[in-house]
């Protein structure tokens, strides 16, 4: 019972924490505000069911209806809100220990691309936790895909995921497990040497801004995902939650592929939404190699946050944000 409420009273001060953050300065916060106030006339704009199916539908929907009840501000805190309080439910599910809770809720802010997911990509948030939620919950495929699907109509880049999921756990899942992950290899890579024309043919209008994003990622980046790669896949063992490993090995061969092959840029917002699904892999397991691994994140990504890296979510520079909380 101690337990229980450490976790509960642990998770509700760091979304409370977080809240306190700037929103002025945060990136893309501007647009989120627009979608709350004007996700109606944002609806009526597209010209035919392409660009409807194609360009985040049910988020649209969603802040349409509770714009009847929320202002603009109080609506993206809410959503912010309730995204964090899955994704902690989550963890606390996974854990098997308070200590793994503890460590989990110190990587969603630690890990800057988490973080960049839950305050700035709050659409691509969303997707991420109702996608993660049937991957916890679910043992039947097809329900899974069904809430892959539905998580594409919220964030568009889940198209990509929704067909990589049906390859790999309805076509590819015949073969074993070297061959599985060729043939995901050949497929991703494909993907990524085409994936602007495809995106522009279906009508993605992310296709092109992905490809001018930000994302904190290096060439540190990617030693950091090919690292966790060879840990899941030769060291992580036999999970119950065979479909969220799955998703989290196809998921770094993604960012991996992307990196070299179409764009870092775009590898690393996809990633964003790989990260979480680990982390409660991580937080289900107490060995010494996870302990391993777990010591290897916080010493890379404490790096990172002493050279500055978690300013990335910020639009105003690194000296704006220290006067505002007064550092």
């Amino acid at each position: 019972m101690i337990s229980k409420i450490y976790n509960l009273l642990l998770g509700l001060l760091v979304i409370y924490l977080v809240q306190l953050l700037p929103s002025q300065y945060l990136w893309d916060r501007d647009n989120y505000l627009n979608y709350a106030e004007n996700s109606e006339k944002i609806l009526q704009s597209y010209g035919d069911l392409q660009e409807v199916l194609f360009n985040d539908y049910f988020f649209l929907k969603i802040n349409q209806l509770l714009s009847y009840v929320l202002s603009p501000e109080n609506l993206v805190v809410f959503l912010v809100s309730i995204c964090f309080l899955i994704f902690y439910f989550l963890i606390n599910k996974f854990s098997v220990n308070s200590l793994t809770f503890t460590i989990g809720v110190i990587f969603s802010i630690l890990i800057v691309p988490i973080l960049h997911l839950e305050v700035v990509a709050i659409r691509q948030f969303l997707a991420t936790c109702l996608v993660l939620l049937s991957l916890s919950y679910y043992s039947d495929k097809n329900k899974i895909l069904i809430i892959f699907l539905i998580a594409s109509l919220i964030h568009s880049s889940f198209f990509l995921f929704f067909f990589l999921f049906y390859m790999d756990n309805y076509i590819f899942c015949r073969f074993d497990k070297i061959k599985r992950f060729i043939l995901n290899f050949l497929l991703i890579l494909f993907l990524a040497l085409s994936y602007l024309v495809i995106g522009n043919y279906l009508g993605f209008r992310q296709a092109e801004l992905y490809s001018s994003y930000s994302g904190a990622v290096g060439g540190g980046g990617f030693v950091v995902v090919f690292s966790l790669t060879l840990y899941i896949y030769f060291k992580y063992g036999i999970t119950r939650y065979t479909y969220m490993y799955n998703f989290v090995l196809q998921g770094f061969l993604l960012f991996m592929i992307f990196y070299f092959f179409a764009n870092s840029s775009v590898s690393a917002r996809l990633l964003e939404s790989i990260f979480p699904a680990f982390i409660l892999l991580l937080v289900n397991k107490f060995r010494p190699v996870d302990l391993i691994v777990i010591l290897f994140i916080f010493l890379t990504y404490g790096y990172v946050w002493l050279t500055g890296g978690q300013y990335m979510i910020f639009e105003a520079s690194p000296d704006q944000i220290r006067h505002y909380f007064g550092w």
